[in-house]
């Protein structure tokens, strides 16, 4: 994973977020979803009821907190095997597909998510770039 997060995609990757999300918060639908603290979060996932750590041959809390992630959707705590799916959230400045709960995956009104209307309105409006993104 190291040798992973120290490509030149992975650098690009995190310059176009930055500027992505500076961008964003200058715009009127900006919109800041709160992240739930790891320390805040229950017992068990939200999402599927099992334990963090349920596929894990440790049971440590480092390896509980290994387990968790953030859906970028809802902020909530989530093991990583419900947030395997990908999503962008331009509105929050995620241009880059980001971890995903299975229930915002469903939401067709996810926190921050571009619809498709808004997406073939961009299209028509000649806003193709930001269209391209999602």
């Amino acid at each position: 994973r190291m040798l992973e997060d120290h490509t030149a995609a992975s650098y690009l990757d995190a310059l176009r977020m930055v500027q992505a999300r500076r961008e964003a918060t200058q715009r009127p639908d900006f919109h800041r979803v709160a992240w739930q603290p790891f320390r805040d979060a229950s017992a068990a996932c939200p999402c599927c009821r099992n334990r963090y750590t349920w596929a894990s041959t440790s049971h440590s809390r480092a390896q509980r907190f290994r387990d968790m992630t953030n859906c970028r959707g809802c902020g909530r705590v989530v093991c990583r095997r419900c947030a395997s799916e990908t999503r962008t959230y331009p509105r929050q400045g995620i241009v880059v597909p980001a971890p995903t709960c299975e229930e915002c995956v469903w939401r067709r009104d996810a926190p921050g998510e571009v619809s498709v209307q808004e997406l073939l309105a961009a299209g028509q409006r000649g806003g193709g770039e930001e269209a391209a993104t999602c």
